[in-house]
């Protein structure tokens, strides 16, 4: 299993060089892994789950960017040779992107990046793929190995279902953990 992000998150101008350099390339690394067509899992769904919000996140912000800020943050994120001569309004255009990159990753001062997850959408998502394929509650349940209330729980947004059960619920119904979150 992967390990958690080597280079997290941080709210200040030098978290904000890491992250262009280090954690958007481990973020990528993880989500390629994660969906690469093995029989091996490498990677935990957790950290795919992590990496796919952080990238989504910044695929936000990067529509936001003017031609000279998203200069910069490729001059930053490819920068190779240390002889490479920086674009021009280098330093003013990083600062830039990384206030935009602030007000996206860090709304009222909280992290976007871990926020809470809509277990209530998630339940509904999972009622509806078991009614569209015309399968009852009871046996999806003796399927993914839960008691029948435990189903219920899932799909009313209760509480938060395993990733046992969305693994083998995601096999079931021949679907991937993004056709599930991403709707």
């Amino acid at each position: 299993m992967s390990t958690k992000l080597k280079n997290p998150v941080d709210k200040s101008e030098r978290g904000f060089e890491i992250f262009i350099r280090y954690t958007l390339f481990e973020c990528n690394q993880i989500i390629r892994e994660f969906e690469a067509p093995t029989c091996i899992q490498l990677v935990d769904p957790k950290d795919y789950a992590l990496a796919k919000r952080i990238t989504d996140l910044f695929y936000k912000v990067k529509e936001k960017f003017t031609a000279d800020e998203q200069n910069a943050v490729d001059f930053l994120m490819y920068r190779h040779n240390k002889s490479e001569r920086q674009p021009e309004y280098y330093v003013e255009s990083i600062r830039l992107a990384y206030r935009k990159w602030q007000l996206i990753f860090f709304p009222r001062g909280i992290t976007a990046v871990y926020k809470k997850f809509d277990y209530d959408l998630l339940g509904k998502i999972l009622k509806s793929y078991r009614k569209r394929h015309g399968y009852s509650r009871d046996c999806i349940a003796r399927c993914t190995g839960i008691s029948n209330r435990t189903l219920e729980k899932y799909e009313n947004g209760i509480t938060p279902p395993s990733l046992d059960f969305l693994n083998i619920f995601c096999q079931i119904f021949d679907c991937t953990f993004n056709d599930l979150f991403v709707q």
